[in-house]
C-alpha cells in the first residue's frame, strides 16, 4: 500500500474541458480551516450541477475551506430560448378561456409570449444541464487532480521545514539535558564548599553536617530533576516525526503534539536550576511557536 503524502490545505487547481460543443472551466481553491467546508458556485441555470461537483471535490481534501467555481459556455445561440410547447399551450388556452368568459378584448400572440421568458425556462434548463454535465464533471475532476498535486508539493515543502525545526528541538533537548546533569554536580560541589567553610568558622560536628549536606543535595536534586520532562519531549519529537512520515491527514495530531511539547518545556523551565539551560528552554518555546504556525496549513 502506497504511503500517503503530507499535504497542505492551501492549493489551487484549474481545468477547462470541451465536450460536444460545451466548454466548462472549473477552479478550485483551498485555504486552511479546522474542518472541511466546501463551497460550489455554478451558473444559476445549472444549479442542479452543484451536487455532482461537490461530490467530486469531496474525494480530495479532508480539511480546509474549499471553494469551487464553475463557468460554462454552451454554444447555444442567443441565449437558446427553447420553448416548452406544453407550457405555452396551457398558458394560451387558459387566458383565451378567461377572455371569453369575461368578455375581455385582446388576444394572446407571439409578442405576448416573447415578454414571458418563463415560457422557455423549463426546457432550456433541462437541455442546458444535460449538455453541460459531461464537460463540467470532467473539468471538476481535472481541476481536483491539479489542486491535489499543488497541495502535495506544498505539503512536501512544509514537511521538510518541519523536520529541520524538529532537528533544532532535538539538539536543544540534548543541550538542556547535558546542562541539567552538569548542574547537579556543580550544586553539590558548591554546597559542600560553602558548608565546609561554615563548619570551619563555627566548629560544628562533621558527621552531623555531612548528613545534613547529603539531605540538602538530595532535596535539591529532586526539585530540579527534569529527566521525566526530557524523556517525554524526546517521545513527542519521535511521534511528531512518525506522524509527518505517515502523511495526511496529520494536522490535528501534530497540533496535539505541539501542545504537549509546550506543556513539557514549560514545566521543565520552571524546574531547571541552570541559567543557561533556562535560556535554552525559552528558545525551545520560541521554536515551538514557529512550528505551531506552520502546522496550521497541514491537512
Amino acid at each position: 500500500m502506497a504511503r500517503e503524502k503530507l499535504k497542505s490545505m492551501t492549493g489551487f487547481g484549474r481545468a477547462t474541458v470541451r465536450v460536444d460543443g460545451v466548454s466548462a472551466a472549473v477552479e478550485i481553491r483551498g485555504v486552511n480551516q479546522r474542518f472541511l467546508r466546501i463551497g460550489v458556485r455554478v451558473p444559476a441555470h445549472l444549479a442542479v450541477l452543484e451536487a455532482p461537483v461537490r461530490e467530486i471535490v469531496q474525494k480530495g481534501p479532508r480539511r480546509g475551506q474549499i471553494d469551487a467555481t464553475v463557468a460554462v459556455e454552451d454554444g447555444l445561440p442567443g441565449g437558446a430560448l427553447l420553448p416548452d410547447a406544453r407550457l405555452v399551450r396551457a398558458y394560451v388556452e387558459a387566458w383565451r378561456g378567461v377572455a371569453e368568459e369575461l368578455g375581455l378584448p385582446g388576444h394572446v400572440d407571439v409578442g405576448t409570449l416573447a415578454a414571458m421568458p418563463q415560457m422557455f425556462a423549463a426546457e432550456r434548463q433541462t437541455e442546458a444541464v444535460d449538455r453541460a454535465r459531461p464537460a463540467v464533471e470532467a473539468a471538476a475532476a481535472k481541476a481536483l487532480a491539479a489542486f491535489e498535486r499543488m497541495r502535495a508539493v506544498e505539503g512536501d515543502g512544509l514537511g521538510r521545514a518541519l523536520k529541520r525545526q524538529l532537528d533544532k528541538l532535538d539538539a536543544m533537548r540534548r543541550r538542556i539535558g547535558s546542562r541539567a546533569k552538569a548542574s547537579k554536580g556543580a550544586f553539590a560541589a558548591k554546597l559542600t564548599e560553602r558548608v565546609n567553610a561554615l563548619l570551619e568558622r563555627i566548629g560544628a560536628s562533621e558527621s552531623v553536617s555531612q548528613a545534613n549536606l547529603e539531605r540538602e543535595i538530595v532535596l535539591h536534586a529532586d526539585r530540579t530533576d527534569v529527566s521525566e520532562e526530557l524523556q517525554r519531549i524526546d517521545s513527542h519529537i519521535g511521534q511528531f516525526r512518525s506522524t509527518l512520515a505517515a502523511g495526511s491527514p496529520a494536522g490535528r495530531k501534530l497540533e496535539f503534539l505541539v501542545q504537549e511539547l509546550q506543556r513539557e518545556i514549560t514545566t521543565l523551565g520552571a524546574k531547571i536550576a541552570d541559567a543557561e539551560a533556562g535560556r535554552e528552554a525559552v528558545e525551545f518555546k520560541a521554536e515551538i511557536e514557529k512550528i505551531r504556525e506552520q502546522i496550521q496549513n497541514v491537512e
